[in-house]
């Protein structure tokens, strides 16, 4: 009979050695309306969500800080970041 720790052990195991194959962070071109490649045209948070592995909560708070000082719009990129945080 197993004991808890030996449980818990075998459990973070599967775990690591299953997480990485459902986590999955370089962007696809399905995670975007438009599949875009950054320009020194888009706003910041634009360009940082299309590099190839773009960090969710920089993308996030480079977006909100922009969103703050810059009236919104709605454009080809906000309509990306949208869809590219549901996915």
């Amino acid at each position: 009979m197993k004991t808890n720790c030996q449980s818990g052990f075998t459990i973070l195991l599967l775990l690591m050695f299953l997480m990485p194959g459902l986590i999955s962070a370089q962007n696809k071109s399905s995670y975007f309306k438009v599949a875009l490649s950054p320009d020194s045209k888009f706003p910041g948070w634009a360009n940082e969500m299309y590099q190839t592995n773009p960090d969710v909560f920089k993308v996030d708070s480079l977006y909100l800080n922009y969103y703050k000082e810059n009236s919104f719009k709605k454009d080809i990129h906000t309509q990306n970041y949208k869809f590219w945080r549901r996915k």
